[in-house]
């Protein structure tokens, strides 16, 4: 009786459209994912469930679910079935032409997104407000927290209108009120051409960047030192523009090695001295990228963020802080190389 009562429903949605089969086939505006599951099986009901509201599937009613027809989206829905129709339930994949101009508005109306964007605004206001009491990887890691959940609410706003753009626009603001506040001379892009250079040229050099270093910072200088120039000495200043004209700087504005594009230092120190063979650095990048301006999720980046904080709370010398997360990188650069070798 569930199956057929949903059946039916679908049938409604679809008998007053005037579209031969072909046009359905090869122009379809929506589908419809229908499911009817053992009622036993709980475990089942509830996981579909969860991966349909993660996908931001309009409910039509118990079991009959919508979404607006993309290639991704329908495949997922067909993979959704097989696991339903192995696991003895019954499901099906409908698909909708485009709809008279009434039922597309009644349709989009079911994905808005209005709720979803209103918290989104509350929570940065929230951490706007709070922003003079906290501590700076506090305030980091919330705002990456943002990023990530925009990025999610993004992915699932099918129709979307002002809301999306003032969300972005926020963000941004919100960054760059944060850099202004914990990092005032942090470096903003720049676009210039990444050409490849000769480590030999660089060697037993005065590397110069900003006091008080954090994650690009400090995994800059351990690639440097590692890496790149092994007798590297580094001078941490509160001005990086009053370094030695001998020096060479990474991190601020207008040094010969800082954010470049979409790049973080260390990620430009890693391209231009063409170290992108070396599997452990690839993800050391990755991390640093996360860390310092947000991104693809690092699933260990929480844990090593703690570990720098702890380490940068127990001293106020700059060179111990940089032998210390030294020794924390060599580790972690280690154990990834490790994973590769192993797979």
């Amino acid at each position: 009786m569930f199956c057929k009562m949903n059946c039916d429903n679908v049938m409604n949605i679809t008998s007053d459209v005037a579209y031969s089969t072909k046009i359905i086939m090869s122009s379809p505006a929506w589908s419809v994912f229908v499911m009817a599951l053992p009622n036993q099986n709980n475990t089942l009901r509830m996981r579909v469930w969860r991966h349909l509201k993660t996908r931001g599937a309009a409910v039509l009613r118990d079991g009959v679910y919508l979404l607006p027809f993309q290639e991704g989206l329908h495949t997922y829905l067909l993979e959704q079935q097989t696991e339903i129709n192995n696991m003895k339930g019954s499901s099906w994949v409908l698909n909708l032409p485009p709809q008279k101009e009434e039922q597309t508005i009644a349709f989009q109306s079911l994905f808005n997104r209005n709720e979803d964007y209103a918290q989104f605004f509350k929570q940065v206001d929230s951490l706007r407000q709070e922003l003079e009491n906290m501590e700076e990887t506090d305030v980091r890691r919330q705002f990456r927290q943002l990023q990530r959940d925009l990025n999610g609410l993004i992915a699932i706003d099918y129709f979307p209108d002002q809301n999306q753009i003032l969300a972005k626009q926020q963000l941004s603001e919100l960054e760059q009120l944060v850099n202004r506040h914990f990092s005032p001379q942090e470096p903003g892009p720049n676009f210039q051409i990444l050409r490849s250079l000769n480590k030999a040229d660089f060697q037993h050099q005065l590397w110069v960047t900003r006091s008080r270093p954090w994650i690009d910072r400090l995994a800059s200088a351990w690639l440097i030192q590692r890496f790149i120039d092994s007798h590297a000495q580094f001078l941490w200043l509160d001005d990086p523009n009053n370094a030695p004209s001998h020096a060479i700087g990474f991190d601020f504005e207008g040094a010969a090695f800082t954010h470049t594009e979409q790049y973080v230092t260390f990620e430009v120190l890693y391209l231009r001295f063409e170290l992108t063979q070396d599997w452990g650095l690839k993800k050391m990048a990755n991390l640093v990228h996360y860390l310092d301006v947000g991104g693809s999720y690092v699933a260990e980046a929480a844990g090593i963020e703690k570990v720098l904080t702890g380490m940068r709370r127990q001293t106020s010398n700059d060179d111990e802080l940089l032998a210390e997360s030294i020794r924390l990188f060599n580790q972690l650069y280690l154990a990834e190389s490790e994973i590769n070798n192993s797979q």
